[in-house]
Parts: structure tokens; sequence; C-alpha cells
């Protein structure tokens, strides 16, 4: 379901026809990121192994190396091809992230559906901080709620409170898109359905017919993606349909079929990568984007979308077997050493980008015919389009 969830953003993003509503694979990646998170801590809570600092831990060891990296790359690439009016705007961002709060930050900054988005490199950033400011707070919970009738209360509260907020928002701007208020009812969902797998529930249907209701949901749920559009995003009810499919597939047992399809090494492969392919795409897409065509009026060719998705996948394969796996496999001083490079780096990232703020993008970086070749291929596509 990974691979699912992050090729149908990756394509979506990708402008590739028939992917008008890939953008919520981010809604499956939520349902699946709290339904893994509650199942694991269930698991601890059941052993008496459940603590808030270790899961902390894991936490960074999975999330911020990746991070990290990809920050430090995308900031080299900004500083040589962004303009300083942009360099200042990607600065900005990049604080963000670094505070956990770029949901906010990018929601007043664009339309996340606007053709303008997909040329900010780190735009994509802003659920990966919905999904820390909820890993900030759920250990915290589970500590004080240790039993799994108070957890079950407590998500479905916050699952209730999340649903009206998300039914009350305006549809007049893209920023209830970006509401952790809005979105933590996906997270929510997940973690009861893990609640629901750990209680050993039984239903009264037949386990072929748990089966064919698994294998329609996942049906539907592809069906969806090229019928949706905008208009069915959060905050519209519509934008709860993947959700609900999503919890459906993950409670309910699936035909021998589904499992060898999904089971397919490179499904897999993509699967477990999904994380860093992820994070990798945006600013490929973004930069090819910028280099190539300058201006979000401009249609790549159909080889060459089929080129960035493929580059996106094979660089976040990569990332995933070069940086993710070896880092989340520390362990002792190594461990050490790797959180305190973390944090360093995180400083300097910030301490860098305050620097590009007060300087006004550094404007003298750029060689003056570079930014007049950007600014005369952005006016031929003007008059072009």
């Amino acid at each position: 379901m990974r691979a699912v969830a992050v090729l149908a953003v990756v394509l979506y993003h990708a402008s590739i026809g028939g992917f008008n509503g890939g953008f919520f694979g981010v809604d499956v990646f939520f349902v699946i990121s709290g339904f893994v998170i509650t199942r694991k801590t269930l698991t601890d809570l059941s052993s008496g192994e459940f603590s808030p600092f270790e899961f902390y831990r894991r936490r960074v060891r999975r999330i911020l190396p990746a991070v990290i990296v990809i920050l430090f790359a995308t900031t080299f690439l900004a500083h040589q091809w962004l303009l300083p009016v942009d360099y200042m705007k990607y600065s900005e961002t990049l604080k963000s992230v670094l505070t956990l709060t770029s949901n906010r930050q990018i929601a007043r900054e664009t339309n996340y559906f606007s053709p303008d988005t997909a040329f900010l490199p780190l735009a994509h950033l802003w659920s990966l901080a919905i999904e820390e400011q909820f890993y900030l707070v759920f250990p915290i919970v589970v500590f004080f709620m240790n039993t799994k009738r108070r957890l079950t209360i407590i998500l479905s509260a916050v699952s209730v409170w999340s649903l009206i907020t998300m039914i009350l928002s305006s549809t007049e701007t893209s920023a209830p898109y970006f509401s952790t208020s809005n979105r933590v009812a996906q997270l929510a969902f997940g973690g009861l359905c893990a609640l629901f797998v750990s209680s050993k529930m039984h239903t009264d249907l037949r386990a072929n017919i748990k089966s064919i209701i698994n294998a329609v949901a996942l049906a539907v749920l592809l069906i969806l993606i090229p019928i949706y559009s905008a208009k069915q995003a959060v905050p519209s009810i519509l934008s709860l349909a993947p959700v609900g499919l999503t919890c459906i597939f993950i409670v309910l047992p699936r035909k021998q079929i589904i499992v060898s399809a999904l089971s397919f090494k490179p499904i897999q492969i993509i699967g477990r990568a999904s994380f860093s392919i992820y994070l990798v795409h945006q600013p490929l897409l973004a930069f090819s984007k910028i280099l190539i065509y300058g201006t979000p009026y401009s249609i790549p060719t159909a080889i060459e979308k089929s080129a960035m998705v493929g580059g996106c996948v094979l660089t976040g394969v990569v990332s995933w077997r070069l940086i993710e796996e070896p880092v989340r496999r520390l362990r002792g001083k190594l461990e050490i050493v790797s959180v305190v490079a973390i944090l360093a780096s995180a400083v300097l990232l910030y301490v860098h980008a305050n620097r590009v703020i007060e300087t006004g993008g550094y404007p003298t970086r750029i060689p003056q015919v570079r930014p007049r070749l950007l600014l005369a291929v952005t006016s031929r596509w003007h008059q072009l389009s």
C-alpha cells in the first residue's frame, strides 16, 4: 500500500495523465503511519517495554537522517539555480521544515493545486510536519493513557474533533488542506485500525466475504485516482473515501491474488523505499522543471515526464539503501555520533536560511548571464502561452 500511495503522489506531481487524484496518496500514507505506529506501541505496551524516549529515538533514526541529507542537497541546488526572491522564499520554507511548522508556512505561501507549486522544491514536506507534530504528542498520550480502552477513547475523540473542524473549514483557499486539525483524523483512524486488529474482534461475515470486500476496497481506491480532482481534496467530505477504503484494506484479510501482486519484488522495494522516494521526488521534479522549462505554463512531453518519474523512484531507492537503512541500524557510539551530526546539521541549515533572507537571497552569487537567461526563457514561454 505504501508503494501504491507513493507512486500515486509522484505520478500526480509529475502531471501524468490519469492521476488527477494521486494527491490523496498522502491521505493513505497518514492512515498507514497511524496504523504502524499504534501497532508497534501496543506491542510495547503489552510487553511492558513502552518508553516515550525509545519512541522518539526510533523516530529520529527513521526520519531525520534522510531528511537532513535531502535538505542539504536541495539547498545546494537552490543556491546554484534559484533567483534571489525565490531563494528567500525557499529559505523561509527551509526554516519552517526545521521547526516542524512547514504545513502552516506553505499554506500561507501557496495554493497547493496551483501550477506554481510544482516549482517549490520543499512544498511536499508539509505532510512530514503534520506527522512529526503527531509523533511529538502521541507517546505522551500513550504514557498517561496506557490501556487499549483509554487509547481507543482518545483516538475516537480526536477523530470526531478533526472531522468536525474539517466539515466547518472554508473551501475558499487551500489552507485547510494543510491544517493539522483537519489531517489528524487520518492518523487517528489508522491508530483505531491497529486497535481493532489487536483486539482480535471478529464479525459474522465469512472469511471469503471479508476477502472480497477487501479486494473491492482496493479496486475502488485505484479507480478513484483518475476520477478525483482538487474538488475532492480535504476539507471535502469525499476526501474521507480513500481514508475509509484504506482502513478496510488494512483490517480485513486479503485474497491470495492481492497478496501475490503486492508481494511482487519491485513493489516491495518501492514500498520499503517509499519514504525516501517521497522525500526526493518534489525537489527533483521542481529543479528539473526550473532548469528545463522555467515557467509553470510549459508542458513536458510524455517521455520527459516518464524520465522524471523513473529518476525519482531510482534516486529514492538509492537513498533508502545508502542512507535510511544503514542509519536505522546504528547503535551505541555510532548512533550518538549520528544524532549529534543531525542536530548540528539542522542548526547549520537554519543559520544559512537566516543568512539568505538577511542578504536578500545572495544576489551576487549568480553570474549576471544566468538571471538574464532565465528571465528570457520565462518571457518567451509567456509569449507562447
